[in-house]
């Protein structure tokens, strides 16, 4: 019996009951055997609900704590992640053994499915814990391998043989930092001319999103005498500020 089966069978059961304890009696009244065959499929399927919800747990506790994204440099910290990953990888490994040993040690006729099923997933807790160890050097190369970048350096090999950008690729990256810098200082500005113009009452600020938080106005100090539009023009974006955003 799959998911579907077993809630249609419930439904059925509840047809014309509204009282919840009437139906739980009307469960537990089945034969044994009809009974826990229909209540298979929905531990099953409470399990998964349960890994659901602690994924989307840790993703919040993630993303709360500014453990991954780096809002300053648009980067992932990805060895949070992998981080996280052996610690997990190594506590299932140690929980599948464990349990896999008592199945094997307790075992009876009866106990025959348990115990395949927990000898089948202590054998694929190994190959996760192998996997992560292979993740986890492939990623520490890679890591270096975009250092070596900051660095104008290619490193070809895991021994740290490499060459330097040639001219070309310096040339094409200075266009890239000069247009980036060049919309950064575009985006501030329409930020601020926002602002200004909400300040003075010559418009209104854009309606907040329903993740954001409600702030107050901000002041325009760049207009009294800190940094006008026009000057600021002329400054590097690091002296002008990370930029004034909206939430």
């Amino acid at each position: 019996m799959n998911y579907q089966e077993a809630q249609d069978k419930l439904k059925k059961l509840a047809e014309g009951i509204t009282n919840p304890d009437d139906v739980k009696k009307k469960i537990k009244a089945l034969p044994i055997r009809e009974k826990m065959e229909m209540l298979f499929p929905i531990y099953v399927s409470d399990y998964l609900d349960n890994t659901s919800e602690w994924a989307l747990h840790l993703l919040d506790y993630v993303d709360y704590n500014n453990l991954l994204n780096d809002y300053s440099t648009g980067t992932a910290r990805r060895e949070v992640l992998t981080g996280f990953l052996t610690t997990t990888a190594q506590l299932i490994k140690q929980s599948a053994d464990d349990q896999a040993r008592r199945e094997l040690q307790s075992q009876t006729e009866s106990t025959q499915f348990g115990m395949q099923l927990a000898l089948a997933i202590a054998d694929k807790a190994d190959e996760l814990l192998n996997m992560v160890a292979d993740l986890r050097i492939l990623d520490s190369r890679y890591a270096a391998v975009l250092k070596g970048r900051q660095d104008d350096y290619h490193y070809t090999d895991v021994d740290g043989n490499g060459c330097p950008y040639t001219k070309r690729e310096l040339q094409e990256q200075d266009k890239y930092i000069k247009q980036s810098e060049l919309e950064f200082r575009e985006e501030l500005k329409a930020d601020r001319r926002v602002h200004s113009d909400a300040y003075w009452g010559r418009g209104d600020l854009p309606a907040l999103k329903n993740d954001d938080d409600v702030v107050q106005c901000i002041m325009p100090l760049w207009e009294a005498g800190f940094l006008s539009l026009e000057e600021e023009a002329k400054e590097e974006p690091a002296l002008a500020g990370p930029g004034v955003g909206f939430s």
